[in-house]
């Protein structure tokens, strides 16, 4: 089974819900893109799921207030769901799959994220943590992935839903294939 994604990197991106993004309105990537820039530098993510937010040193560096106050809200929501749970979500022990990004020359490349990651960000779309959170954390744990791309991927796959990732992870993580000359698309396979 193929998924298809369409969104554009300026567009706002559909099937957002409200609670995971700015104002109310649409997240568009080019915010996204920007908060998690900003983010990177007070999101600390752990190998048991749970993520630290530094408020403290993100209000004291004049980071935006609506920025702030959305990240503590995920880090509340991530942190006691997983307390509450013992969701896998996090659990970084055992990780069938890989996760980097491979350029396939050209202007294609893939995205592949192990098991652990995929459920991990199949778990933050499923209690609604922001779109800069859910960037911050794939670029956290895949490092030499382009945070441009990944605000473009998270976006995709914010209108695909958790349901939509975890069925194309068969328990090794999934593939999102994508063309850079052509962004809107997107496709998913299992590892």
């Amino acid at each position: 089974m193929v998924v298809v994604l369409a969104f554009s990197l300026v567009a706002p991106v559909s099937g957002v819900s409200a609670e995971s993004n700015y104002s109310g309105g649409d997240a568009n990537s080019d915010q996204v893109y920007q908060d998690a820039q900003i983010l990177q530098d007070y999101l600390t993510f752990h190998s048991n799921g749970k993520m630290t937010f530094d408020a403290e040193s993100a209000e004291k560096d004049g980071v935006r207030a609506e920025l702030i106050k959305q990240t503590e809200r995920d880090e509340q929501k991530i942190n006691s769901s997983i307390e509450e749970n013992g969701a896998k979500a996090g659990v970084l022990a055992s990780c069938p799959g890989v996760s980097k990004i491979e350029w396939a020359g050209g202007f294609s490349g893939i995205l592949a994220m192990d098991d652990c990651l995929t459920d991990q960000v199949a778990y933050y779309l499923t209690i609604g943590a922001a779109a800069a959170t859910i960037v911050s954390a794939i670029s956290a744990y895949i490092k030499a992935a382009p945070i441009t791309l990944v605000s473009q991927i998270v976006g995709g796959l914010m209108a695909a839903g958790a349901a939509t990732l975890s069925l194309h992870n068969e328990g090794s993580g999934v593939y999102l294939y994508f063309e850079a000359n052509s962004p809107q698309d997107f496709d998913f396979g299992s590892q």
